[in-house]
């Protein structure tokens, strides 16, 4: 029997708090399949606007894309290390440097 997928887009909600993470303010979390994709305010210290990021999930708990950073069967702790790696480092490495204009919602996309 196949585990159902967990979807992520509260736990990420969950852990935003009003200051944001690291200066960031989440807009919007929305998971398709196994896509999430994170919308956020920037710092103005470094870049502001909206920036987002398309992060692929675990299909189930312990599955290959799973494993990468985690080892337990937590869901909150896969979300955990998911946030610096996957949503603060894209931004602070590559927000500068992005020549990409905003879609049609005003988000520049870090990532495909």
């Amino acid at each position: 029997m196949s585990q159902p997928q967990i979807d992520f887009a509260p736990l990420i909600r969950a852990r935003f708090t009003d200051d944001g993470i690291q200066g960031l303010r989440l807009v919007s979390v929305e998971q398709r399949h196994t896509t999430l994709s994170v919308v956020f305010e920037g710092r103005s210290d470094t870049r502001s606007g909206r920036f987002g990021v398309r992060i692929r999930t675990p299909r189930h708990i312990g599955d290959e894309r799973w494993r990468q950073f985690v080892a337990s069967d937590d869901p909150e702790e896969w979300v955990s290390m998911i946030i610096p790696l996957e949503i603060v480092e894209p931004y602070e490495t590559t927000a500068l440097q992005a020549h990409a204009l905003p879609d049609a919602e005003g988000v520049i996309w870090l990532t495909d």
